[in-house]
């Protein structure tokens, strides 16, 4: 059984990897050998993103990306609106609203304000 299979989701925190890989003696490094492999993907310190290697494209869900991102937050009206195909604009930049101050996330994935 491959190391990643033992997280249930796509997108998970630090916490789930280190449970997943509690049987090493240097989980540090076997996480840095999964990054520079290409199977993980680093979204931001402390998060990240199951990279499908194989053929068949993985499925993953931009607004869980968002929050995980920058939580706790909630899908700008564009891209609602976007994603539901009520405007005919297509938006590309995932926008979280939030009470915070403002962040830009540059991931694999895309943009997330």
């Amino acid at each position: 059984m491959r190391i990643l299979d033992k997280i249930k989701y796509n997108e998970f925190d630090h916490l789930a990897l280190a449970d997943a890989l509690i049987s090493y003696k240097y989980p540090k490094d076997k996480i840095t050998k999964l990054l520079k492999s290409g199977s993980l993907l680093k979204l931001k310190r402390g998060f990240y993103l199951k990279n499908n290697i194989t053929n068949v494209p993985a499925v993953y869900s931009k607004e869980i990306i968002a929050n995980l991102l920058y939580g706790p937050s909630y899908i700008s009206l564009e891209y609602a609106l976007s994603y539901y195909n009520i405007i005919p604009e297509r938006v590309e930049v995932v926008t979280s609203v939030t009470a915070k101050r403002k962040k830009i996330y540059n991931t694999p994935l895309g943009i997330f304000h």
